[in-house]
């Protein structure tokens, strides 16, 4: 068997190295196609995503009408830059955290520490909670990806276990305590924290960590 030259092996090696490093014109124009092919796709699907799902939350009062109109540009910004999947993670903080809003509410509304508006949140609350996720998604474009799907997972998160460990907490039958020094206070006043409060906001926290 004849041995191939070191010195052949590693100027073919060498080229497929400059080839991958340097591509040809043809090459880049497939690269950009496949690349807008890619977000095109993204987009019509995160489009018909957002239009099924905006009008039943809207319905249901998940969200009022400048909720809606906000959660659908997040949720087409996140669906055209990160993709579909991504998207459905809103789409499933959005549902879970709205049945712990309206769980209990009428409990909460006597306290005076439920959302108005029968639970629906406004496109400020829309903000609060999905701003930061959406702005790592647009950044996934620009920078390494991996690490912007973790910093969007983890603001989806966090958003999450907060939303879930106040309004459960607000539930408890007992007062909540500061989280600095323990004293009681009223439901509704923050950093008051609760036992089953703490357990919802793990519940809501590990719930978008097992989707993750």
């Amino acid at each position: 068997m004849s041995r191939v030259p070191a010195r052949i092996t590693g100027f073919n090696t060498t080229k497929r190295v400059v080839a991958l490093l340097n591509p040809t014109l043809a090459q880049q124009k497939n690269m950009c196609a496949n690349l807008i092919a890619k977000m095109l796709e993204y987009l019509l699907v995160s489009a018909l995503m957002v239009g099924v799902s905006a009008p039943v939350a809207y319905k249901v009062r998940f969200l009022d009408g400048l909720g809606t109109l906000t959660a659908c540009i997040l949720g087409l910004a996140v669906g055209f830059t990160m993709g579909p999947v991504f998207l459905g993670v809103l789409i499933i903080f959005l549902t879970v955290n709205s049945l712990f809003t309206k769980m209990g509410y009428v409990k909460k509304a006597l306290l005076g520490a439920a959302e108005p508006k029968g639970g629906a949140r406004t496109w400020r609350s829309v903000v609060a909670n999905g701003l930061s996720a959406t702005i790592f998604a647009v950044l996934s474009i620009l920078f390494y990806r991996e690490i912007l799907v973790v910093g969007f997972m983890s603001a989806i998160a966090a958003a999450s276990a907060d939303t879930a460990s106040t309004e459960v907490g607000l539930l408890s039958g007992s007062k909540p305590r500061l989280i600095t020094n323990l004293s009681s206070v009223e439901p509704g006043v923050s950093g008051g924290v609760t036992a089953i409060g703490l357990v919802g906001g793990a519940i809501g926290a590990i719930s978008i960590g097992i989707i993750g």
